[in-house]
């Protein structure tokens, strides 16, 4: 799961959900005295990755991804499967896309000078830039493929690696379809009822 799964899949606590779409980002030394809502959205993050790494669905459609970037598979599935949810949000009882953003933006917004992070500068360009948007555009997933490579150690494969999913999203849809099933029959949502129509692309 990436940023937009997290920021979906937390309850309506704005400390959870902080939390839960920054827990990669928060140092958590020994002895930090983190606000016990953000804690709880921290163990939420840590929840959901579990669940989504064991999930028999996607550890398969780890082979779909070619041999020269098998090893970056989780992460690439975590991205397409953000861009995978976004394409639905269409077609479902949700707010805009872009309101969720704006509003967990806000909520992250009010905690960057209170929380001691890994990468302060990058979370407030996210934060400004709404980053999460980029989800609900299939044109950004280079953008967003590019992001990781940089970040990534030298000399990575992750460049061009939007073509594992541009053009072969068929082959991805059916595990996402049912990942999304099990998460929405698992875990809590803000808002706490959601429909997705069919769980086919808008």
């Amino acid at each position: 799961m990436n940023h937009l799964a997290h920021a979906l899949f937390s309850p309506a606590d704005p400390e959870i959900q902080v939390g839960n779409i920054m827990a990669d980002m928060i140092r958590r030394d020994p002895g930090m005295n983190l606000a016990p809502g953000i804690q709880a959205g921290i163990q939420l993050h840590q929840r959901l990755d579990r669940f989504v790494d064991a999930h028999e669905g996607l550890k398969s459609a780890r082979g779909l991804i070619s041999d020269s970037r098998r090893r970056y598979a989780p992460v690439l599935l975590d991205v397409f499967f953000d861009f995978y949810l976004a394409s639905l949000w269409e077609n479902s009882n949700l707010p805009p896309l872009g309101t969720l953003v704006d509003q967990r933006c806000r909520e992250m917004e009010r905690h960057l000078e209170t929380l001691p992070l890994h990468y302060p500068n990058a979370i407030r360009r996210m934060v400004i830039n709404r980053w999460i948007t980029y989800y609900g555009d299939p044109h950004h997933l280079k953008t967003v493929i590019n992001g990781l490579s940089r970040r990534a150690r030298p000399g990575n494969p992750l460049l061009g690696a939007d073509l594992e999913y541009k053009g072969r999203e068929a082959l991805f849809q059916p595990v996402f379809k049912q990942l999304l099933v099990d998460l929405m029959s698992t875990f809590e949502t803000d808002p706490l009822t959601i429909e997705f129509g069919e769980l086919t692309p808008a």
